[in-house]
């Protein structure tokens, strides 16, 4: 047990050092596109230690794996490791496809389906190797087509529209906002149009403490989101929360929150509708009014930082940050021709398609998680690859004795090759399909509860068939079956008496 656990020790040793010292500079390639738009955290002795800690903590899995496995050392005595020196395990009780079973299919593929059912704990790892190489490969897969998909818009805080026209905050946007307004309520070949206006109001909570929120304005009932919880306000007394916001805040659909809307704008804009609704409100026009606001929906967001909310209210023409209008188009317009037209009048606002606006929005991260997903595949694959090598070769040398027996029966090496050729494909199909149902269920809800952190707590994979149901397992398939046929060559030519012996 010593001798075979220094040897663990110094593999796993070694083997995590080498992966540490090989993620210091790897470190700022994976993470230069982040750090340009986002700016670098501060190094302090953590960006040093967490890793370290990390490598650590695998090279002790490694050891205690090890541990384990080697306690078997301790109920074999030395006569019985003698006896056993070809290792062969014995078939699993009970009439597992019994050989008459067979006589329907080649004698080859059946034999070599039932070795892989009756011997199933002994290829439980290369098994489970098969799950944990689909899992990681069709996860960013499944994600990277969701986020692509023109129904991510809706982890976006926004409705479904054929076209979007942004405005940027500039010293004549409220004026430029009015005439896009205008010139797209009168042209024909839009359907129906919602504008929206997002701006800064004050939150005051429970303690008095105050904070500053965005909020968008308008009639969200035009081109309406996708509601975690609850629905659309629709009265001006009424608030729509981002998933993160009505975290923060602690709030549910029914709470109320209470804006604080400054300046004599603002007091004039809700100065009847507040004393009606018996909101607190100080006497003149010009001092700031406090309107109690129910919460009717919670909604996933992932802009802005995934803090956002939606209400009926005038804007804040104080503290105007953003508008847009959002539009359909009566059906036969072409949208690519459309889109120039607006570019030109409305320049310099941004005039998108759905998916435009996608590209735009998320491009980077796209771009990131498509050689996340490529690097994934590349890793999935090797992995499975040299597990497969090393088993088999094991599993060779394991069988010679029944390799021997078979050979004696008049198999010919092509037939015991296709018996390993389909044990290992059979072990595949059961460690795809387990990744497959895996990434399906469990691996939707890590992303769901990883991307809650940015604003979308529950995602739905969109998921291309085609390229997660053909074309990824056959390219397992195509890999592993390789590296099968190239493992199995040790299956050779010689003596049947010369096997035994061995």
């Amino acid at each position: 047990k010593g001798i075979y656990l220094a040897k663990y020790i110094a593999l796993g040793g070694s083997a995590a050092a080498i992966g540490y010292l090989a993620s210091l500079p790897l470190t700022s390639v994976v993470t230069g596109n982040m750090s340009r738009y986002m700016g670098r955290a501060p190094q302090g002795g953590a960006a040093l230690l967490v890793p370290m800690l990390a490598a650590a903590a695998i090279f002790a899995m490694v050891v205690v794996s090890a541990m384990i496995v080697l306690r078997r050392f301790d109920r074999v005595s030395a006569v019985e490791a003698l006896r056993a020196k070809t290792g062969n395990e014995a078939p699993r009780p009970g009439r597992v496809l019994p050989l008459r079973a067979g006589r329907l299919f080649n004698i080859n593929v059946f034999l070599g389906i039932r070795d892989g059912l009756q011997r199933f704990r002994l290829f439980g790892l290369l098994t489970f190797i098969f799950f944990f190489a689909a899992g990681i490969t069709l996860i960013p897969l499944h994600f990277l087509s969701t986020i692509r998909s023109p129904s991510f818009i809706s982890y976006m805080g926004i409705g479904s529209s054929d076209m979007r026209v942004d405005l940027r905050q500039s010293e004549e946007i409220e004026g430029r906002f009015d005439e896009v307004v205008e010139h797209i309520a009168a042209d024909p070949d839009v359907a129906r149009f919602a504008p929206l206006v997002t701006s800064l109001f004050t939150i005051v909570h429970e303690t008095g403490e105050t904070e500053r929120l965005a909020i968008e304005t308008g009639d969200f009932t035009v081109f309406p989101l996708d509601y975690l919880h609850g629905r659309a306000p629709r009265a001006e007394d009424e608030i729509a929360l981002s998933y993160l916001n009505a975290r923060d805040l602690e709030k549910k659909v029914g709470d109320t929150i209470t804006l604080r809307r400054e300046g004599a704008r603002a007091a004039a804009d809700r100065g009847a509708s507040a004393a009606g609704r018996g909101d607190a409100a100080s006497g003149d026009a010009g001092a700031a009014r406090d309107l109690t606001m129910r919460v009717t929906g919670i909604y996933q967001d992932v802009t802005n930082g995934g803090r956002t909310a939606k209400a009926v209210l005038p804007p804040n023409t104080e503290n105007f940050l953003a508008s847009t209008v959002s539009l359909d188009l009566v059906p036969g317009t072409d949208i690519t021709t459309k889109m120039h037209e607006y570019s030109e009048l409305f320049a310099p606002a941004r005039v998108t398609d759905l998916r435009g606006y996608l590209s735009q929005t998320l491009g980077n991260t796209i771009d990131g998680l498509i050689v996340v997903t490529a690097g994934a595949t590349a890793v999935g694959i090797a992995v499975a690859v040299l597990i497969t090598s090393l088993f088999l070769r094991m599993l060779i040398s394991k069988d010679a004795r029944r390799i021997a027996i078979m050979k004696s029966l008049g198999f010919s090496l092509r037939s015991l090759r296709v018996q390993y050729l389909t044990t290992a494909l059979l072990l595949l199909t059961i460690g795809i399909g387990a990744g497959t149902f895996f990434s399906n269920t469990i691996g939707q809800r890590l992303v769901s509860l990883l991307w809650g952190f940015m604003g979308a707590s529950q995602i739905r994979f969109v998921i291309d068939p085609l390229q997660a149901y053909v074309l990824m397992p056959l390219l397992l398939m195509l890999a592993v079956a390789a590296t099968t046929m190239v493992s199995i060559r040790g299956i050779k030519e010689q003596s049947i008496a010369a096997t035994i012996a061995e």
